[in-house]
C-alpha cells in the first residue's frame, strides 16, 4: 500500500546536514484509512401532533473511523555531535535510535499500562553515529469519533426564530490514545513507548442563538 512520505514534515524535524536522506520516512500525516460521514436528518413533523414544540427538531453529526497515525521518534541527545538541538523553533535534535530488528511487537490494548510498541528493539545512537532508525515507520492507535448534535429552531415570525443546540462530542466516549516516541537524553527514559495522552473525553455544551 503507497504511504506518504517526505524528509521532513514541518520545521520543528531538522534534516541531516551530512546526508539529506538519512531522515526520510513516513510523513507525520499520512493515514492509511480515512472514513468520514456527515449527516443532518431534520425529524418529520408529522410523527407528532404538528405544534411549536414539535416543528423545527434536527439531528446531526459527523463520524469518523480512521486507522492511526504515524508514531514518532525523536531525541533530545546530541550524540551525533553536529550540535542540532531545540533551539527555537527547532523543537528536537536529529538524533534516531538504533534498531535491533527484534519486532515492534504492537500492543494493542493501552489500558494494560505495557508500552505501545516493544521499547527492548531501541537502543541509543552510539557517539558520532546518527543511528539507523528512521523517524517514523509504524503506526499508533487509530480513531474511533462520533460527534453529535441535536438542534431546534423556532419560527416565531418571518424574521426572528430561536436556535437552541445540545452539542456532544466523542459521544460515546472512545479513548483515543497517543504513544510517546520522544525520548529525553537517552532511549531508556522511563516514558519511552507509554501511552501518556488520549484526546479529550466526551464533551457536551448547550447553545442558543436568537435570529433577528
Amino acid at each position: 500500500m503507497k504511504y506518504a512520505s517526505d524528509q521532513t514534515s514541518s520545521i520543528q524535524e531538522q534534516v541531516d546536514p551530512f546526508n539529506y536522506h538519512a531522515l526520510d520516512g513516513v510523513s507525520a500525516y499520512d493515514m492509511k484509512h480515512n472514513f468520514v460521514v456527515s449527516y443532518d436528518y431534520e425529524i418529520p413533523a408529522g410523527l407528532l401532533r404538528s405544534s411549536r414544540f414539535t416543528r423545527g427538531w434536527a439531528l446531526s453529526g459527523i463520524t469518523r473511523f480512521s486507522s492511526g497515525l504515524p508514531v514518532t521518534f525523536a531525541s533530545q541527545s546530541d550524540n551525533y555531535l553536529v550540535q542540532v538541538q531545540s533551539n527555537g523553533v527547532n523543537a528536537t535534535s536529529i538524533d534516531m535510535p538504533n534498531y535491533n530488528g527484534s519486532g515492534y511487537k504492537i500492543n494493542h490494548n493501552p489500558r494494560n499500562g505495557r508500552p505501545w510498541f516493544n521499547t527492548a528493539a531501541f537502543t541509543p545512537n552510539a557517539l558520532g553515529t546518527h543511528g539507523n532508525y528512521k523517524r517514523r515507520m509504524f503506526y499508533g492507535p487509530g480513531i474511533d469519533d462520533d460527534d453529535m448534535a441535536l438542534h431546534k429552531v423556532t419560527k416565531f415570525t418571518e424574521g426572528r426564530s430561536l436556535e437552541l443546540r445540545l452539542e456532544m462530542f466523542n459521544v460515546f466516549n472512545h479513548a483515543q490514545f497517543y504513544p510517546n516516541g520522544s525520548v529525553d537524553g537517552n532511549i531508556d527514559d522511563a516514558t519511552f513507548g507509554q501511552v501518556l495522552k488520549a484526546a479529550d473525553p466526551r464533551i457536551g455544551q448547550i447553545a442558543a442563538k436568537f435570529n433577528f
